[in-house]
Formats: structure tokens, C-alpha cells, sequence
């Protein structure tokens, strides 16, 4: 029975620490935030802090690979429901609507670079897998660069849709992307 309270107290903390962090990253960088300004914010103590962690972007690292899991999780419903056609387009964004707060912050100016690396690490992965199903010929420098400009694109309108709270339905900024990445320059002509 103790040690159900501990860990009710040990996630507790952590969440508490989380949200501080949220908070003073839609501030500042990451880089100028303190561990005792950390602490202010969260409530706890120096101490609680470097028992659970040894940096700020320890934490961090914690709450990226959280939304990481969550991720892949939606990468894997999506493959395994494809016969349900629904939209991959429709399914990233609805994640990313979700988790529209954190998603701003660790695409945003005040976060690290790390996140948006990891992120389209996994979406190349992700995207290597279902073009070679298709095409196991395809040509491997060329998917390369497709990916690059359409991974690059994706990010860049994914950022400004959050930035810009979410203005646009979640079906239409789909539709949106379907279509200028299979159409391209065509899509404004």
C-alpha cells in the first residue's frame, strides 16, 4: 500500500515539473531557464528536482519521448486500420491538434533543435516503408529528396497552422497538404 503513494507522488512531481517547464518554455529558451526558477515555478525543491532528473533537458528528453510514444502509437493504429481508409494526413494532424500546446513549444523558437531532428527521423522511417511496399524499385535518391521537400513543407505548414491556432479544420489543412504534396507548383496554378 506505501508504495502505490510513492508513485502517486514520484508522477505527481514530474507532472508538476512538466507543466512548469511548459510554461516557462512558451516564455523563453530553453537554454535560459534555470533549475531554480524550474523549481520556483513548480513548487518543489532544488533537491526533488535532481532526484528525478539531472538537467532541464533531461526533462525535457522525458516529455519528447512521451509525445514520441504517443506517436508511434498513432503510427500504428494507422497501419493497422488502413483498410478503414482513414486519412494519414487526417490522423497526424488530429494528433498534433491534440497536442497542439506542446507542439508549439517544441517547434517553436523557444525549444531545442532535437525534437523536430526526432521527428522527421521517424516520419522518414515511416515514409521509407510504405513507398518501398509500393515500389520496391523506387529510386532511392529520389525518394530522398521527395521526402526532404515534402517533410520540410509538412513542418513548415503544421507550424504555422498551430501558430495560428488551428484556424483551419483539421480535414481542410489535410486536404491541403494531400494536395500540394502530389500536385506541387500545380496546386496554386
Amino acid at each position: 500500500m506505501m508504495q502505490k503513494k510513492i508513485d502517486q507522488r514520484i508522477i505527481l512531481t514530474q507532472k508538476m515539473l512538466k507543466e512548469a517547464l511548459i510554461i516557462l518554455l512558451n516564455q523563453k529558451a530553453i537554454k535560459s531557464i534555470s533549475v531554480k526558477e524550474l523549481c520556483d515555478k513548480a513548487d518543489i525543491n532544488r533537491s526533488t528536482f535532481y532526484s528525478h532528473y539531472e538537467c532541464i533537458y533531461d526533462l525535457l528528453e522525458e516529455i519528447e519521448e512521451d509525445m514520441f510514444e504517443e506517436l508511434k502509437i498513432t503510427f500504428a493504429e494507422y497501419e493497422s486500420s488502413k483498410s478503414s481508409n482513414k486519412d494519414l494526413y487526417n490522423i497526424l494532424f488530429t494528433f498534433f491538434a491534440n497536442n497542439s500546446d506542446m507542439c508549439k513549444i517544441l517547434l517553436g523558437t523557444n525549444s531545442d533543435i532535437r525534437f523536430l531532428h526526432k521527428l522527421l527521423e521517424l516520419g522518414e522511417k515511416k515514409f521509407y516503408e510504405a513507398f518501398t511496399k509500393i515500389n520496391p524499385k523506387i529510386d532511392k535518391d529520389k525518394m530522398e529528396f521527395f521526402y526532404q521537400y515534402a517533410s520540410s513543407g509538412f513542418v513548415g505548414v503544421l507550424s504555422v497552422w498551430l501558430q495560428n491556432n488551428m484556424d483551419a479544420s483539421i480535414e481542410e489543412i489535410s486536404a491541403n497538404v494531400r494536395q500540394i504534396i502530389n500536385k506541387g507548383i500545380q496546386y496554386i496554378l
